[in-house]
């Protein structure tokens, strides 16, 4: 069985995002690790809206990477940082794998059936007394000091009936 560590930053969608990666790895048979060193796959579900972010999952790519040498496992970046600023990734190492913030890049990579983000993905919450329920994903502003909508895309809501149903489980 592989086994996969996922590592989140970021707004409550993107923590989502990470808890949804996890249920549906979990789901389709990997074992979620506890620890980057013990896993055959890391990660890193990043944010990078404003630059100090980035900066941020920057100096924490690069520590994984340097750990990935160490412990033989394979460091993929997912997120919004390969969306806005990939060279920055590719900067560090160009073997580091890149996905953007739709889950189905990321089910294409390990061969599963396509998925993508929606409130009715399997989860492992990060906070068992927690639960985000993401109703849309994107943006319809251009804010200057954001990247949202680049990494997003245009606003799109989620279907009543999906939201109404998550909240019913």
């Amino acid at each position: 069985m592989k086994s996969v560590y996922v590592e989140s930053y970021g707004c409550s969608l993107n923590k989502s995002d990470g808890e949804k990666l996890k249920g549906f790895l979990a789901s389709n048979n990997f074992e979620i690790a506890d620890y980057p060193e013990s896993a055959d796959f890391v990660i890193i579900n990043s944010c990078a809206v404003k630059k100090a972010t980035e900066n941020k999952m920057i100096r924490r790519i690069s520590q994984l990477n340097a750990d990935a040498k160490t412990h033989n496992f394979k460091l993929i970046v997912s997120g919004c940082l390969p969306k806005i600023n990939s060279s920055k990734i590719s900067e560090i190492n160009s073997n580091i794998l890149q996905f953007g913030t739709e889950l189905s890049e990321i089910s294409q990579f390990f061969s599963l059936n396509e998925a993508h983000f929606n409130p009715l993905i399997p989860e492992i919450r990060d906070n068992k007394f927690v639960c985000i329920m993401p109703i849309n994903s994107g943006c319809l502003d251009n804010c200057s000091f954001c990247a949202v909508k680049q990494s997003r895309g245009i606003l799109k809501s989620h279907s009543v009936e999906s939201i109404k149903q998550k909240f019913l489980q």
